[in-house]
């Protein structure tokens, strides 16, 4: 006697909610009630509170060219602190 092995579909929905964001404030409001969002979320399935930050900083960095980059590894390369792409001490 051969099985019967029953598909289930499941869909994910997935419902985005567009924000203007004209000033620095208006983004940290919106993040600030998304992030107490998320942790009732939290506490609702898993009746604990955790600690809501994300493990990456975000903070804003002051970005660097590719050739400003190249520049610094090619002064390290002639300095010899960089050889084969390992930094030695």
């Amino acid at each position: 006697m051969r099985g019967t092995h029953a598909l289930t579909k499941v869909n994910l929905l997935l419902f985005l909610t567009p924000h203007i964001i004209r000033t620095r404030a208006d983004f940290e409001s919106i993040s600030e009630r998304k992030r107490q969002e998320r942790q009732k979320l939290v506490e609702q399935f898993w009746g604990e509170r955790g600690g809501g930050e994300p493990p990456v900083d975000f903070t804003p960095r002051r970005a660097i060219s590719f050739a400003s980059a190249r520049k610094r590894v090619e002064s390290q390369i002639g300095d010899g602190k960089i050889s084969n792409g390992v930094t030695r001490a």
